[in-house]
């Protein structure tokens, strides 16, 4: 019995020493772009347009058939560490820097922004659209499984959701006629949410082994709290892609299973 009792040890020991010696490290570096639905609303100061019987209408609450439902893209760019915990399972953490672009615009050739109010007068200025590009930091938290295969391409599954922080926003409006108030609109224009967290699950390809390529298509893509644009909500199915350089923290990685 202690004879058992020892080499189950001395086995249990070796194969410890064995996963331990497939732990490695790598450093990432990745470009993306991901595409989302964007539900538009009536925002602050907005009057729509319509002449659907000879003479202006003006509607304060539907705004269904009137405003743009479209989609909104983001750019970003990524830096991780990966931890490899065995060959097939690692999880990577770091910054990613992200651009999210998103437009507020009409089917019709302009809307009316409420500029200001002055008295019993009250002062509209004819915008056809309003942009803004909404910058952001965040932090990935990456899960990955992968198998080996020395010699050729590597599936791998990922799930990933980003902590996402709003730091910036340049707003651009795009008016009718510069008549010099193209500026104070832009100035109240609103911004997304400071915080929010797009998540997706993304299936790829790695080519290499101590230094790598993947290339990787991500369906879903939601973003599953918060708003990362100022015109709607952006709740709805996307996509995306991403390619990836990985450099190797070592040698570990070159050996076979």
């Amino acid at each position: 019995m202690r004879k058992l009792f020892f080499s189950t040890l001395v086995l249990l020991s070796i194969n410890l020493n064995v996963d331990a010696a497939k732990n490695y490290n790598a450093f990432n570096v990745g470009i993306g772009y991901n595409f989302i639905d964007l539900t538009t609303e009536m925002i602050d100061n907005v009057r729509a347009y319509r002449n659907d019987y000879g003479y202006d209408w003006y509607d304060w609450c539907d705004c269904y058939g009137i405003f743009s439902f479209g989609s909104v893209g983001s750019g970003y760019l990524n830096f991780s560490f990966e931890h490899y915990f065995t060959y097939k399972v690692s999880v990577a953490s770091g910054l990613r820097l992200s651009m999210m672009k998103s437009s507020y615009s009409t089917s019709h050739d302009f809307f009316y922004y409420k500029l200001k109010e002055d008295g019993y007068n009250t002062y509209y200025y004819r915008v056809n659209s309003i942009d803004q590009n909404s910058f952001f930091a965040g932090i990935p938290l990456e899960f990955r499984f992968t198998t080996r295969a020395d010699g050729r391409p590597t599936p791998y599954l990922r799930a990933c959701a980003v902590l996402n922080f709003n730091v910036g926003n340049v707003t651009k409006a795009h008016m009718t006629s510069d008549d010099g108030k193209k500026s104070k609109i832009e100035d109240k224009v609103g911004s997304p949410d400071f915080f929010s967290m797009p998540a997706y699950i993304g299936v790829g390809w790695m080519f290499g082994h101590k230094n790598s390529i993947s290339a990787e298509f991500q369906f879903p893509y939601f973003v599953a709290f918060g708003s990362m644009s100022p015109f709607g909500k952006t709740d709805g199915i996307g996509c995306g892609f991403q390619i990836t350089y990985q450099f190797s923290k070592n040698d570990l990685k070159e050996e076979k299973l």
